[in-house]
């Protein structure tokens, strides 16, 4: 005797859950988006850097992100959406390659000055969330600037 708490010929298929169709629809969504390629991951980053700092900054206003930070995770949004629009500058691929490794730059000193003012930078919790995001947006950053080829 087994302990299967279904019966033989009674098994659930493993997709028929509604959490499973969502998070297929959801990855679906994703790759069709672009984000799922290295490219497509620094202007996620540049995208969330952003977020951070509409939501934290000017809406709750209370944690803000540099001008620096948002002038690079702003060009990275512009040139992954204007597909080919810059090649006479340079490629598109080389141009995010850049601005991604030069948003993760950003985020290591954003990181490193938190640190350093950690006890007046951190007296909230909105604070906190705020920063964590932005540091997960450099680690994409650096991840898809570095696939890059």
């Amino acid at each position: 005797m087994t302990n299967d708490p279904n019966p033989p010929g009674m098994t659930e298929p493993e997709d028929a859950s509604p959490m499973g169709d969502a998070m297929a629809d959801a990855k679906a969504a994703f790759n069709k988006s672009g984000f799922a390629t290295p490219a497509g991951m620094v202007a996620l980053a540049g995208l969330i850097i952003l977020g951070v700092d509409i939501l934290f900054g000017v809406i709750l206003d209370e944690y803000s992100n540099s001008y620096a930070l948002l002038a690079v995770a702003i060009a990275a949004v512009v040139v992954f959406y204007g597909k080919n629009a810059y090649d006479g500058i340079g490629s598109t691929a080389g141009m995010l390659k850049l601005l991604g490794m030069v948003l993760a730059g950003l985020v290591a000193f954003v990181l490193i000055y938190d640190l350093r003012y950690a006890s007046s930078a951190y007296d909230e919790f909105v604070d906190i969330l705020g920063s964590l995001f932005t540091y997960g947006a450099g680690v994409l950053a650096f991840l898809g600037a570095r696939a890059i080829k």
